[in-house]
């Protein structure tokens, strides 16, 4: 009877280590979840900022395109004066 109650021992105390090492599993998966969904979160958000930032620029760079040709052309005119006056 003893063989008999410590291989009951032995299969309780097995059972209990792998019960323990189910729930372990199950925790990391969980949180491998978790923490998917939080980069996928963080992705979405880094996308949206970048998207907002290159819009900005593309908006900067349509200002400073309509304030360029407008910047050369007052020089263009001033410059034929001065080279009449160097001329004279």
């Amino acid at each position: 009877w003893m063989k008999e109650k410590e291989a009951k021992l032995a299969s309780e105390i097995k059972a209990k280590a792998e019960k323990k090492k189910a729930d372990q599993k199950a925790r990391l998966e969980a949180e491998s979840k978790v923490n998917a969904a939080r980069a996928e979160a963080i992705a979405k958000k880094q996308a949206e900022l970048a998207a907002k930032e290159a819009a900005e620029v593309a908006a900067e760079n349509a200002e400073n395109a309509e304030e360029a040709p407008a910047a050369e052309e007052a020089p263009a005119t001033e410059a034929p004066a001065e080279e009449a006056q160097a001329e004279a």
